[in-house]
């Protein structure tokens, strides 16, 4: 390998190092806000008259969080990092995405 195609690996891993943070940094402040949002909220009654809120709150959570994961793995694969998570995992990753999708189609239908 020669040093002009060093630096040009360098500056991918680079790249990508810097988009997984600032996607890991977005993704976990917004799941930071909702969780403490939620959390006051549950200090009130209404909250348990309404616990809708909550569960949108959760899924929101859910949907945020495995958003970043296939985010982070995208740009893990875009450099070569693909080896990080074994098959139970992505079966079981594949397994709530579909879960998921059946639950989003499934309220859609009911609005």
């Amino acid at each position: 390998m020669n040093n002009s195609q060093n630096k040009a690996d360098i500056n991918l891993l680079t790249a990508a190092v810097k988009d997984i943070a600032i996607v890991s940094y977005s993704a976990l402040s917004e799941i930071n806000a909702i969780v403490k949002l939620l959390l006051l909220w549950l200090e009130t009654q209404e909250a348990y008259r309404d616990p809708e809120t909550i569960f949108r709150a959760l899924d929101n959570i859910v949907y945020t969080a495995q958003n970043t994961i296939e985010t982070v793995g995208h740009e893990a694969e875009s450099v070569g990092c693909d080896d990080y998570i074994d098959l139970n995992t992505k079966r079981r990753q594949r397994a709530a995405e579909e879960y998921r999708n059946a639950i989003k189609s499934e309220k859609q239908n009911k609005e």
